[in-house]
């Protein structure tokens, strides 16, 4: 349209994008354009719209050329979600255990009919998974495989604007589904809700004061019907601990309190982590290379208080029976700098923290690691006051764990500490930090950071059998720790991770101001054949003893009807 009259100069028919019709949820809501006049004529324009979806689209000449979801730069909560698994075949199992012989044989007969009917289309797809298995087709054909070994998991995302994303996380961020929960309010409770993933398969969003409550299903993003008790992430819970007036308090759910927690020398509580709910343990013991076992101290309950003073210039770190509230640990740090993030992490029987110290006299701020693991005893095969029996908290049992920890210097700060998680705890588990100077996220192999290393003298030969090494107070980033390489990684506020099907792998998720994802293997893909397998050499090995066992057969065959005659 011309500024100087109401003619209109050009038009263009609007397209829609994929997956954007540019109505109802999609409808722009703002844009700005850009008009290239040549000799009084408009020749192109393209403008910048945003939707109320959350999204920036840009539109040439009508078409929309690219589209960026923007709303995932103020992601406020995410979850992975947990997709229920198909229980059909559960439900027909059951049916034939409960049967007799014969109506259970007829019953598995007609199963294995009915399951003819996707025979062809596995039949079809067969050659493109050979072709691609061999490296002759398209990467895209390992959508399957990858989806099987529970890479394609979804996560849901709460952003500032009142919407909720569910993503894949191994269809590189595609979006699944993308609802709006905000109700147009003003303040609007549902700005930045808060989720918990339940494992039947839905979501549960809370309101900003907690006093409202919706549920999504995880796979369509649709609201449901809900109950009460059917908000609860967890409903067999009991016990619940929180943050009151400035102190830690816990008790039983719905009862006052049974015990508190009070920072002392004028610290205030700085952040709580208690260890995760889905922490699976492999071993209840760590073998030494004397073939003996030191047993871990493994209590579901232990949670992780920081406490901090701005004037004393002092941090402490104390790990509590969140259950019995009895003190487990306790570290106090002298000359702590306040002003910066002290991130924090549990997992299993260990436990990690960083902070900042404050300046030296030429102004040089030092960084420092922290890693604490519990045993049961300082000694080998012994078990402590704590039996096999006792080997989770009671609400009247207080007993203090042997810790081990040591200190690393680092070239930087800080800011979130996470731990992979993989699906029976059988994987090394890495410490996963983010680095807001260098924009990166590395993740710290466990075994390097054992606390358990060798102090003043080098690894006795038992020691290097598990892998200790002579511990050094300097923690350097090897570059081969960084996940995302190249790229750079602004305002990470958040890093969860999740198990995958295979029990190598463990799925990293981390937002803020930028979203990234990746899959990491501590121990290496174990379980799974790499892409250096030389699969078509497989192949052509396994043909050619074929064709020999097919050729040698009759030669066999007429050497033992030879030997029997010449026994007659």
């Amino acid at each position: 349209v011309s500024s100087a009259s109401h003619g209109i100069l050009a038009r263009w028919p609007l397209k829609g994008a994929a997956g954007i019709t540019l109505q109802g949820d999609h409808a722009p809501i703002h844009a700005v354009s850009e008009v290239s006049v040549k000799a009084d004529t408009v020749s192109a324009v393209r403008s910048a719209v945003y939707l109320t979806s959350g999204e920036w689209i840009m539109v040439r000449d009508g078409t929309p050329v690219w589209e960026r979801p923007e709303a995932l730069s103020s992601i406020k909560s995410a979850v992975w979600a947990y997709l229920p698994a198909p229980e059909g075949l559960v439900h027909e199992l059951e049916i034939e255990g409960h049967s007799n012989p014969i109506q259970a044989y007829i019953h598995r007969v007609r199963r294995h009919v009915a399951a003819l009917e996707t025979l062809p289309a596995y039949l079809t797809a067969l050659p493109g998974r050979i072709a691609s298995s061999i490296g002759l087709g398209a990467s895209d054909a390992d959508l399957d495989s990858t989806n099987t070994f529970g890479f394609h998991k979804r996560i849901v995302c709460a952003t500032e604007s009142g919407r909720l994303i569910a993503l894949d996380a191994g269809g590189k961020g595609n979006t699944v589904w993308n609802v709006k929960i905000d109700n147009n309010a003003a303040p609007s409770p549902w700005q930045s809700p808060k989720l918990a993933a339940r494992p039947d398969g839905t979501i549960v969003a809370s309101s900003v004061d907690g006093s409202q409550h919706r549920l999504f299903n995880a796979s369509t993003g649709a609201e449901i019907p809900y109950t009460q008790l059917a908000l609860s992430s967890h409903p067999d819970a009991k016990f619940a601990y929180g943050l009151e007036d400035g102190k830690v308090i816990g008790g039983p759910i719905a009862e006052a309190a049974s015990w508190k927690f009070s920072p002392g020398n004028g610290e205030t509580v700085y952040s709580l982590t208690p260890r995760p709910l889905e922490d699976p343990v492999a071993s209840i013991g760590k073998v030494l290379g004397d073939r003996k076992v030191l047993y871990k101290y493994l209590n579901p309950n232990t949670l992780l208080v920081i406490t901090t003073s701005e004037v004393t210039l002092s941090a402490t770190v104390s790990v509590l029976d969140a259950l019995s509230g009895s003190v487990l640990y306790v570290a106090s740090h002298q000359g702590v700098d306040a002003t910066m993030p002290i991130a924090s992490t549990m997992s299993e029987n260990w436990f990690a923290y960083s902070f900042a110290s404050q300046p030296t006299a030429d102004g040089v701020k030092g960084y420092q690691l922290v890693i604490g693991e519990m045993f049961e005893s300082p000694f080998s095969n012994d078990r402590g006051p704590q039996t096999a029996i006792k080997n989770s908290s009671e609400v009247d049992y207080s007993y203090q764990p042997h810790v081990v920890s040591q200190s690393y210097r680092i070239r930087e700060p800080i800011s979130k500490l996470a731990v992979t998680q993989t699906r029976q705890g059988i994987t090394s588990r890495a410490l996963l930090a983010v680095l807001p100077e260098s924009n990166a996220i590395v993740g710290i192999p466990r075994q390097v950071i054992d606390p358990r290393r060798p102090l003043g003298r080098d690894a006795t030969k038992d020691e290097m059998m598990e892998g200790l090494m002579k511990y050094t107070p300097v923690l350097e980033f090897d570059p081969k720790w960084y996940l995302n390489h190249q790229r750079e990684i602004y305002g990470v506020e958040t890093v969860t991770t999740s198990p995958a099907v295979l029990e190598s792998t463990s799925l990293v998720f981390a937002y803020g101001l930028d979203v990234f994802s990746t899959r990491i293997s501590p121990s290496f893909s174990f379980d799974v054949l790499g892409k250096d397998f030389n699969k078509l050499q497989m192949l052509a090995t396994v043909a050619a003893l074929a064709v020999a066992t097919v050729a040698v057969a009759p030669l066999v065959k007429r050497k033992q009807i030879n030997t029997r005659w010449q026994f007659l």
